[in-house]
């Protein structure tokens, strides 16, 4: 789907259930009965961006304090689909469709924080526009999430505009590099000049990535 010419039209402050196709919806329902309304879990990263955005996207991204290989685990079981530990260090699992399972929606990435609390997380990700959540409790209870943006992401997504969280965000991590030019080349996106000279300084790690570390990262 390519961005209208004026792209503000599209963005949101807040997501309402009925954006979703209803596999994602199935999906997020049934892992708001399997955290409990007192475990916090927020729908973040790219698949938010792109709802936001009024663009289509084929997975979901879903950060929780903790416990999300278990969480994911059990969602996987309860929708019979696959279930793939991305990182077991840092607390990251899939649940994906798989031959001989029921499960035909999309793929949903249950991740725990990177940092003590959202905010911190949102902090950590690469992009503003990345760095945006809304509560999934939020959003399955009442049909609706205030979008939580600590780092003017919601802006950047007006104006289609890649920028960094921070000056180290693709030192921590190269494979950003790569996200960075996925973004920059969609129609009407545009990156701003600090992340291309820090793709550039961060170009020269990726030969020591892993290419299921690049393939999951992407």
């Amino acid at each position: 789907m390519t961005p209208s010419p004026d792209a503000s039209r599209l963005v949101v402050r807040a997501l309402a259930l009925h954006a979703l196709a209803p596999e994602a919806r199935e999906a997020l329902e049934a892992l708001h009965v399997i955290l409990g309304p007192s475990r916090p879990a927020y729908l973040v990263g790219g698949a938010l961006r792109d709802l936001l955005g009024g663009e289509p996207t084929a997975d979901i991204d879903v950060a929780v304090p903790s416990g999300a290989l278990a969480a994911a685990r059990t969602l996987a079981d309860r929708l019979d689909g696959a279930f793939l530990v991305l990182d077991d260090g840092r607390g990251a699992a899939r649940l994906v469709p798989a031959a001989g399972r029921r499960w035909r929606g999309p793929q949903v990435d249950v991740v725990d924080f990177r940092a003590s609390d959202l905010e911190g997380d949102l902090r950590g990700r690469d992009f503003t526009v990345n760095a945006l959540a809304v509560s999934l409790h939020d959003l399955v209870a009442s049909g609706e999430g205030a979008v939580q943006d600590p780092l003017g992401g919601l802006d950047d997504l007006r104006t289609r505009t890649v920028r960094l969280c921070s000056p180290a965000s693709l030192d921590d991590d190269p494979v950003r590099a790569l996200r960075a030019a996925q973004l920059g080349v969609r129609p009407g996106w545009r990156v701003a000049a600090p992340v291309g000279v820090a793709a550039a300084r961060a170009a020269g790690a990726l030969d020591r990535v892993s290419a299921e570390r690049i393939r999951d990262g992407l």
